[in-house]
């Protein structure tokens, strides 16, 4: 007979998704809020979406997809450092991309 104690631990229980959703409707709702109301100027508002954004993210990685962050859960930590650095790259190609065209004043090149 297999032991499947240690399968149940690799997947979340319903107290941690309900948490993991809970912290995800909060994190979509404060942005969600601060744009719709225009409480805040354009600046604080997207400095507060993208670290809000940045937290979901993170949440996201816990509760739903189970990555363990302790000194035990070094793959977690890879798959977060090549995340990170390819959308930093994506966005650094993004950015050169529209620069030049931005530069060049010539949008039929791209098509």
């Amino acid at each position: 007979m297999s032991d499947h104690s240690s399968e149940a631990n690799l997947h979340g229980s319903v107290k941690s998704y309900l948490t993991g959703f809970v912290l995800s409707v909060i994190l979509t709702g404060i942005p969600f809020w601060m744009v719709m109301t225009e409480a805040f100027d354009k600046g604080p508002t997207y400095i507060t979406i993208v670290l809000l954004a940045v937290v979901q993210i993170f949440v996201h990685l816990k509760y739903f997809l189970h990555l363990n962050f302790s000194d035990q859960g070094q793959a977690g930590y890879l798959f977060i450092h090549f995340f990170c650095s390819d959308y930093c790259d994506g966005c650094r190609v993004i950015r050169m991309d529209y620069l030049r065209l931005q530069r060049n004043d010539d949008v039929s090149r791209i098509i």
